[in-house]
């Protein structure tokens, strides 16, 4: 049976969904999504004030309503505290605006059941609003020296996108396996990957003494040999690390498995071995992993187990219709804080 597809394959998606559009249009988008949307698609687009709840939109903030024969198409968002965010709701909803008339990816996800297609949807209309948010002249600008922590900083200065927006352009333009993760002290709050065998789910604590907390205050990046912590407690092998602060207290770092990213370390670090075939813990089923491990951090075998058996509840996320782990959401929402924040 098929899955969702992956955040790779929906960047593909999104770099040929809005092909067509040019780009003066696409700084207009960048620079004014509201006005842009309405101005180039007659989309009419409404702002609630923060704290509104838009009922069966992608989580909390927006919802895109297609055109009908007595209406034209709509777009809602909940004003959020950052206008990047709200940009990039606006355009998120755009994508989906999109989607609907592109037969390929519709073919694509034909045979998906419901949930699975929800999920590729999103994850298009995401790459689709990172892309019309950061522009292919801002990606080259910011990244002329490679893909360095330095540089997903200077690509939040010079674009109107959110720091999330950024970090999945990052991923998209590593030449290497890898990933971009963004931190406020010391967690983990989002990470994109880049064909990388792991997956870090939001809000997990990183070590105390480890390199992302050395360059909390530093006024420089801090390159060096690292590991990750996953949600479930466990580490990653070593890769190479180069994580720079913010003025405002966030931290980008570029994580990557093969060469550094930054330069100047030349160690050779141990490869992440491929897993050929795994044993699940509760029922003795042995089976290959595959696609993405669960945010317990196991692959769940043939039969849904995992950790998280052992663990915490889950509960189903009325944004994404999927079961989380119950640590994904505020007190009293329904909607996880791991794709639909």
């Amino acid at each position: 049976m098929p899955f969702a597809i992956s955040r790779l394959s929906a960047s593909t998606h999104a770099k040929r969904i809005p092909a067509d559009i040019d780009e003066t249009s696409r700084e207009l988008l960048a620079d004014d999504p509201k006005g842009a949307v309405g101005a180039l698609f007659g989309i009419e687009v409404t702002v609630h004030p923060p704290g509104h709840t838009i009922a069966g939109g992608c989580g909390v903030h927006g919802l895109y309503t297609p055109a009908t024969a007595d209406s034209s198409a709509r777009i809602e968002i909940t004003e959020s505290v950052s206008a990047r965010r709200d940009g990039f709701t606006i355009l998120h909803e755009l994508g989906h605006h999109l989607i609907r008339s592109d037969t390929t990816l519709v073919d694509e996800l034909y045979e998906l059941q419901p949930m699975d297609k929800r999920r590729s949807h999103e994850l298009v209309a995401d790459a689709i609003a990172g892309r019309l948010l950061i522009t292919d002249a801002d990606v080259a600008t910011a990244f002329a020296s490679g893909v360095t922590a330095g540089a997903m900083r200077n690509l939040v200065t010079i674009s109107n996108a959110s720091r999330e927006a950024c970090c999945v352009r990052g991923a998209d333009s590593l030449d290497q396996r890898g990933a971009i993760m963004l931190l406020r002290d010391n967690v983990a709050i989002f990470t994109a990957h880049h064909s990388t065998p792991w997956h870090v789910a939001r809000d997990t604590p990183q070590d105390d003494e480890g390199l992302f907390a050395r360059a909390v205050g530093s006024n420089s990046h801090v390159a060096g040999e690292t590991t990750v912590r996953f949600a479930n407690g466990g580490t990653s092998t070593s890769m190479y690390g180069d994580a720079i602060a913010c003025d405002d207290g966030w931290v980008f770092a570029v994580l990557t498995l093969d060469r550094p990213a930054a330069g100047g370390l030349t160690v050779p670090l141990g490869k992440f071995a491929p897993e050929n075939e795994l044993e699940c813990t509760t029922c003795g089923f042995t089976f290959e992993p595959w696609g993405k491990p669960c945010v317990c951090g196991d692959h769940k075998c043939p039969n849904g187990h995992c950790s998280c058996d052992k663990g915490p509840p889950t509960k189903l996320c009325m944004g994404c219709f999927l079961q989380k782990h119950v640590d994904l959401f505020d007190e009293g929402s329904d909607r996880c804080n791991d794709t639909c924040s």
